[in-house]
């Protein structure tokens, strides 16, 4: 049993209207003929290069990250008729990628967007990190560039206050990314302890509040934030 692609790209606007999704998000099909007979639907989280290899001939990828696939095109990538042998032979394998997954968790509650802030960041006084700000302005990732590697907070400023090491995870240089509700990389549980070399926090020496926060860590070192 066959289905054309169409067809099921017309089943995904209607559960997951892209009208829905805000302007950083990369929804819809990225390659792929809508005529085309489909015989199987392959979903993952991650596009990687193993999920590509795993998908059946003639198969859909339906993918919630769909960046990394692309990664391995050619760099000359271009239309299906005009690709080089093997660019046909890594589309034939996976036939279509579709990032309609972000939307959805996004529109759902499951992914939460961090944004860029102009403020700054002070380690005893002189300048060193970069701050995100989520979407709701409940809390904020601060991030000091004065350590190797760096090493980014999670700060909670609405309601019940906290205070997390990010352990191995630096916030990126990014204007804006997003971080799923499974696997947060800030987690209370681990709060630093996969970082051997992690200036912990001191919860105790907090104070937090829109557009500042100040905190000493286990170092001594007095963390200052303003945006």
């Amino acid at each position: 049993m066959t289905v054309r692609l169409g067809v099921v790209i017309d089943t995904l606007d209607e559960a997951y209207p892209p009208g829905l999704a805000q302007s950083w998000d990369s929804v819809g099909l990225v390659c792929g003929d809508p005529d085309d007979a489909l015989s199987s639907v392959t979903i993952a989280v991650d596009a990687t290069a193993a999920v590509v290899d795993a998908v059946p001939d003639g198969g859909l990828l339906l993918a919630h990250w769909g960046l990394y696939a692309l990664l391995k095109l050619p760099q000359n990538f271009v239309s299906t008729e005009e690709a080089s042998l093997d660019t046909r032979v890594l589309l034939f394998a996976f036939a279509v990628l579709i990032a309609a997954g972000l939307t959805y968790s996004t529109v759902n509650g499951y992914m939460g967007w961090w944004f860029w802030s102009s403020g700054s960041v002070a380690v005893d006084g002189t300048r060193h990190g970069y701050i995100h700000i989520n979407r709701q302005h409940s809390a904020v990732i601060i991030t000091r560039t004065d350590l190797r590697p760096s090493q980014s907070y999670l700060v909670g400023l609405s309601g019940r206050k906290y205070l997390i090491h990010c352990g191995d995870w630096q916030a990126p240089r990014f204007p804006a990314f997003p971080i799923g509700d499974v696997n947060a990389p800030c987690s209370i549980f681990s709060n630093g302890s996969d970082l051997p070399v992690a200036d912990n926090a001191v919860f105790s020496t907090l104070t937090a509040r829109p557009g500042f926060v100040e905190f000493h860590t286990a170092r001594g070192k007095r963390v200052t934030a303003s945006w």
